[in-house]
């Protein structure tokens, strides 16, 4: 059985299950196309950690962190989504609490030749 989508809205994730996740992103074998962590109450250092599986999953689409805070260190990974997955169309970040030092950091990454379709960046201090 392969897992193409994961959605985690409103769930309390703490730091070990972020390793989890972040393991099961890291795998050769996965193949998530979709990843929902909506309203998932995730501290910085977890999702940090997830972050860096995230850049790694070759098939991963579609990735919507909306009601998370975000500070400009995720959005440094964030930006480096398009130019590391080539299949990427999708990044939700709305009502995520970042201001305009992290938009700016993630507009750098989102420059040239890029697959992402839909970029949602509403409700957030910009």
């Amino acid at each position: 059985m392969v897992i193409k989508h994961i959605y985690l809205e409103g769930m309390t994730i703490n730091h070990a299950e972020a390793e989890r996740l972040a393991i099961f992103l890291d795998r050769k074998d996965c193949m998530l196309e979709e990843l929902e962590l909506n309203e998932a109450d995730l501290n910085i250092e977890s999702l940090d950690l997830i972050m860096e599986s995230v850049c790694k999953a070759d098939h991963l689409k579609k990735l919507t962190l909306a009601k998370n805070t975000l500070d400009v260190n995720i959005c440094q990974h964030l930006s480096k989504l398009p130019h590391r997955l080539h299949h990427f169309e999708m990044l939700s970040l709305s009502h995520c609490n970042f201001g305009d030092e992290a938009l700016e950091t993630l507009c750098k990454g989102f420059h040239g030749e890029v697959s992402v379709k839909y970029l949602d960046f509403s409700w957030n201090n910009i």
